[in-house]
């Protein structure tokens, strides 16, 4: 398993169910209650793995999965499972060998007042305040800007990278929107990294 040479998914529902058919005769005599075998690295659980459980979660950066968007898990080599976009495009350039290490995860409905970070790419004409008038049109929505990078072209044409945290893609939909409406912004939309 450590080397790659047997992929988890293949093996883990039999190491659990031996395990807990084990522990469950020793566990009767002292009336403990069994622990898990996996243990979680954040309390921001919000993902539903399919026959796995308490498993080592973390969102793709290449792609920053966002709850609403389709999404698909990859078992890493000692990393855990890694959470992509179903369309984001390491996933789909995977090789055949590799497609046997997806597994199928879900959102978790209950968990829904989290942030997560996500990046939205702004076209706009140059001029005097237009960040102010892009970072007012975020904090009137209430979404917290937790980066950005801006270059401008000897055409005055801005080209702005924005990591926003939102928490679903209505969200994220709905601040397109409103950034689109900013004057001089020619177009926004959701960054592919």
């Amino acid at each position: 398993i450590g080397y790659g040479g047997i992929l988890l998914s293949k093996i883990i529902s039999h190491l659990k169910d031996k395990y807990q058919k084990l522990y469950a005769s020793s566990a009767a005599d002292e009336n403990e209650k069994p622990v898990s075998l996996i243990k979680p690295t954040s309390s921001k659980n919000t993902i539903i793995l399919d026959k796995i459980d308490d498993c080592v979660v973390k969102f793709a950066q290449c792609c920053n999965p966002l709850p609403g968007d389709e999404i698909v898990g990859f078992i890493t080599k000692g990393r855990g499972i890694s959470v992509h976009r179903a369309d984001c495009i390491n996933v789909i350039s995977l090789p055949e060998l590799e497609k046997d290490r997806l597994i199928s995860v879900e959102w978790d409905q209950e968990k829904d007042d989290l942030a997560y970070d996500v990046d939205v790419q702004i076209l706009a004409e140059d001029r005097k305040g237009l960040f102010s008038d892009i970072s007012r049109a975020c904090e009137d929505m209430d979404v917290r800007i937790s980066g950005i990078n801006a270059k401008s072209s000897r055409e005055s044409i801005a080209n702005i990278t924005m990591t926003l945290c939102l928490s679903n893609t209505g969200q994220l939909d709905k601040i397109l929107r409103i950034l689109k409406n900013v004057p001089g912004v020619a177009d926004v939309y959701r960054a592919i990294v």
